[in-house]
């Protein structure tokens, strides 16, 4: 396991959600990014986005501060919004402060606030730009 002051990556790809201004990343308890997530004083973790395609496409990396969620009304408005982008694929429901799905799986929510992000054009000119917030 790495040590708790580095950062943990989630990848977007299923499991995370852009909702009112906040990244919201979903991670299995006992997965490394989550366990690293909490274990962290400052609780940083970076999200990331991109394409598969080597020349072209837009790629996306967020660092932030991460907060577990664990009200049911906000969990509940987050699994219905995961439902829809995702056509419930997941099928998470809410139970105990954390998603939960048909296969018994559990899964912590975390909101991330960004701090500073990146993102990177490909193609031929490509581009790289830094945003801080």
């Amino acid at each position: 396991m790495r040590p708790p002051e580095r950062l943990g990556i989630e990848g977007v790809v299923g499991r995370a959600a852009r909702v009112d201004s906040a990244d919201i990343a979903v991670q299995v308890p006992d997965s490394m990014p989550a366990r690293g997530t909490v274990a962290r004083e400052k609780r940083r973790c970076v999200v990331t986005t991109g394409s598969n395609l080597f020349n072209e496409g837009l790629d996306v990396v967020v660092e932030g501060n991460a907060v577990r969620t664990e009200d049911e009304r906000t969990l509940q408005r987050l699994a219905d919004l995961f439902a829809g982008k995702y056509d419930g694929v997941f099928g998470f429901t809410v139970q105990d402060g954390a998603f939960t799905h048909d296969e018994g799986g559990v899964a912590y929510v975390f909101e991330v606030s960004p701090v500073k992000a990146f993102s990177y054009e490909r193609g031929e000119q490509g581009s790289a730009t830094r945003y801080r917030f």
